[in-house]
């Protein structure tokens, strides 16, 4: 029982001696994350706006190559809808892929507020 008493004790001065110490984060760099993020988001974007639009133009397509034909060649139209299905599973991967990104995006910019907030409240309690 001592011996968790003494690593208690232990473990408490060492908190004491870290106490008001926090890894010195740049405001720029933290910043240039975000800009990084926000880009990356937005070229996300663009590519799953792409996808679906190049969904729509193959459904089209599949659409015309059977009127036309009559729907008579087989191979053309079973060809047809393979790439319809590709395309859908990339468009649908995509627009997982930006939620998770944009979710990503938040959380990162949630922290970076939360951060200033406990360095403005620091800096309050040290003037008092």
């Amino acid at each position: 029982m001592e011996k968790k008493n003494n690593l208690r004790e232990e473990l408490l001065r060492q908190m004491e001696k870290n106490h008001g110490r926090t890894p010195n984060i740049n405001q720029t760099s933290v910043q240039t994350i975000i800009t990084k993020e926000i880009a990356r988001v937005r070229r996300m974007k663009r590519v799953t706006v792409f996808s679906w639009l190049l969904l729509a133009a193959s459904f089209i397509g599949t659409g015309i190559i059977g009127a036309v034909s009559g729907f008579r060649q087989e191979l053309l139209i079973v060809i047809a809808l393979i790439v319809v299905q590709a395309l859908l599973i990339i468009a649908v991967s995509c627009t997982v892929s930006l939620s998770v990104l944009s979710r990503t995006l938040k959380m990162k910019q949630i922290q970076a507020t939360l951060s200033d907030i406990q360095e403005q409240l620091k800096k309050m309690s040290q003037d008092k």
